[in-house]
């Protein structure tokens, strides 16, 4: 069965590089999510498909900037750390790749409109 999730991310002003910023707390983010809702999924070969989606406007799509990237894991395994003085669960690192709208429909079926 696959679930899909849509997740908002706020930024502005206050994060400078607001994509490196959310990258860097992706495995917290992403074993999270695992753990709560896919916990058989950990130590999988594919744990998850993780996709993200970056509103672009009309100009931005006209100059080819990517609206979808996914990330894949480097390890599954779940192993606890400490990130600051809380204790959090995390994965390995992500890499990314640019994804066409196409080949999104084709991982997770149509593309909801809101």
């Amino acid at each position: 069965m696959m679930r899909k999730y849509h997740v908002r991310f706020g930024g502005g002003p206050m994060v400078k590089d607001r994509q490196r910023h959310l990258a860097s707390g992706l495995p917290y983010i992403a074993a999270e999510i695992i753990a709560r809702h896919f916990p058989e999924r950990f130590e999988a070969e594919e744990g998850v498909i993780w996709i993200e989606e970056y509103p672009r406007t009309p100009e931005q799509r006209s100059r080819g900037m990517p609206a979808f990237s996914q990330a894949e894991f480097s390890s599954y395994t779940p192993r606890m750390e400490y990130l600051g003085r809380i204790k959090r669960i995390r994965i390995g690192l992500p890499t990314w790749r640019h994804l066409e709208e196409a080949e999104v429909q084709a991982l997770i079926g149509p593309l909801d409109e809101d």
